[in-house]
């Protein structure tokens, strides 16, 4: 078994740094470039690496992984109760089973974003990769979540929940009235998938607000505060009849010169480098033909 240090499991060097002066300047930086092949090989051969090895050296390093495994565990609680499976390779589209035939799911590219001024490259703290990291994490998961709930379905956008076909929609109630717009909600979908619900999520701000969201609904259907829910909007459902495959995360950089805004320092036009994360994604609410939740929509 390897016991040597990981490259980047320290903050002696940077992996975002290296990432930038491997591939967003005219002369790469050999040593930046050494140090991501020894990276990549790690996330080959070492066992630490093992659920990330398709990702090669734009795999993150551990330590960044699990900034952002802190956040999908802590603010994407409706997400996680719902039936996760990693994303196979070489998949653009799934065919998901339903009660009249298959349903085909695209797979889409969700990427969480940071733009990076050179001067501030340069001159960034020893704990840059930290801060840049929970940044684009936190983008990324407010894209996902944005697309599991309210996609399109097209121009690159998941079909989210909102826009499935026979979703149920309990719309313009009053907040004084949603514990009974949820017992509602809930009867419904028993009568309708045969089965109750498994979770209410409430919005963040309006979990927040209620002196006791807990005492919502039946007595086993878990209540949790989902920081992208609309405001105005809550969800009933049987969450584990959702479906998302999602592959591990994985870095790049992107380089973009802006002539119409001049550096100060240099007095040439600004370079701003683009930092990403990013994962496939491919979502499903419509397995159940949409019985397995209604949404709530509250007036105001």
């Amino acid at each position: 078994m390897t016991t040597e240090p990981l490259t980047y499991d320290h903050r002696e060097h940077s992996y975002f740094h290296d990432l930038i002066n491997t591939h967003n300047v005219d002369v790469p930086d050999p040593d930046a470039r050494e140090r991501l092949i020894q990276h990549g090989k790690e996330v080959a051969e070492r066992d630490e690496y093992a659920a990330h090895r398709d990702g090669g050296y734009a795999a993150p390093p551990l330590r960044l992984y699990k900034i952002y495994e802190n956040l999908v565990e802590t603010t994407r609680p409706y997400i996680n109760a719902m039936s996760l499976y990693p994303m196979p390779p070489g998949t653009d589209t799934f065919h998901v089973p339903t009660t009249t035939g298959d349903l085909n799911v695209p797979v889409r590219t969700i990427a969480g974003m940071q733009s990076i001024a050179q001067q501030l490259l340069e001159q960034s703290p020893i704990n840059f990769d930290d801060i840049v990291m929970r940044d684009l994490a936190a983008d990324y998961l407010t894209k996902q979540g944005t697309q599991v709930f309210t996609g399109a379905g097209m121009s690159g956008e998941m079909r989210g929940i909102a826009n499935t076909p026979g979703i149920h929609k309990l719309t313009n109630i009053p907040e004084a009235c949603l514990p009974e717009a949820i017992l509602l909600a809930s009867s419904i979908i028993d009568s309708r998938r045969g089965e109750g619900p498994t979770i209410i999520a409430l919005p963040t701000t309006l979990h927040n607000n209620l002196e006791k969201p807990h005492a919502f609904g039946p007595s086993t259907t878990a209540v949790v505060s989902e920081p992208r829910l609309n405001r105005n909007t809550v969800h009933v459902a049987r969450a584990e009849d959702s479906i998302l495959y999602e592959s591990s995360i994985r870095a790049r950089t992107l380089k973009e010169t802006r002539p119409t805004e001049i550096d100060p320092t240099t007095g040439e036009p600004r370079i701003i480098h683009l930092l990403q994360i990013y994962a496939y994604n491919a979502f499903t609410a419509g397995r159940f033909h949409g019985t397995s939740i209604v949404t709530v929509e509250l007036d105001g």
